[in-house]
């Protein structure tokens, strides 16, 4: 009789990257669709003189799913591809490599990084459109009171505090204004 002997080591399973490229992935860089937007607009000469740019398109090359911030991998064959957010989670949360613990922390702080950059361009944007609100109603903001104090104006108030305040003060003071001006 003869006896055979099973193999009880578990299979590796495949890395859910696989399918773009072999292990381990480096993470490169990261952009959103306005970066993209930008890059396209600089580079059209170029596009038109008939070079194309890899993974411009607004989708993960994993998943398919359309994506607005791109995460952009390199597979150690030097195949590059991009994933959103939620695919780079998912891939590289599990894995116990060095590279892949490197790759996420990599891509994590390039998401934080885009989110303020976002926010600061939201801010940079509303503190604009509350200078120019502030130079089409000076008159309507002289004839305004001040909200605290008699025989000032609402320009007063606002001159003193925009001097004083920063962003977040900013934009809050421009919808007080608003808001005075409207009652």
């Amino acid at each position: 009789m003869s006896h055979t002997a099973t193999d009880t080591t578990p299979a590796l399973s495949a890395h859910p990257f696989a399918h773009l490229g072999p292990a381990p992935y480096r993470f490169t860089s990261a952009s959103c669709t306005e970066d993209r937007l930008l890059m396209l607009a600089m580079t059209s000469e170029s596009v038109l003189a008939g070079r194309q740019d890899a993974n411009v398109s607004g989708s993960c090359d994993h998943c398919g799913m359309c994506i607005h911030d791109f995460y952009h991998f390199k597979a150690s064959n030097g195949t590059v591809f991009k994933v959103g957010s939620v695919c780079y989670e998912k891939g590289l949360i599990d894995e116990q490599t060095y590279a892949d613990r490197k790759a996420l922390a990599q891509a994590k702080a390039a998401k934080t990084k885009m989110a303020t950059k976002k926010r600061h361009s939201r801010e940079a944007a509303k503190i604009s459109e509350a200078l120019e609100f502030f130079k089409a109603n000076q008159d309507a903001m002289d004839a305004a009171p001040h909200p605290r104090f008699s025989g000032k104006s609402l320009n007063d108030y606002a001159s003193w505090m925009w001097e004083r305040c920063g962003t977040v003060g900013k934009i809050k003071l421009y919808k007080t204004v608003r808001e005075a001006l409207a009652s």
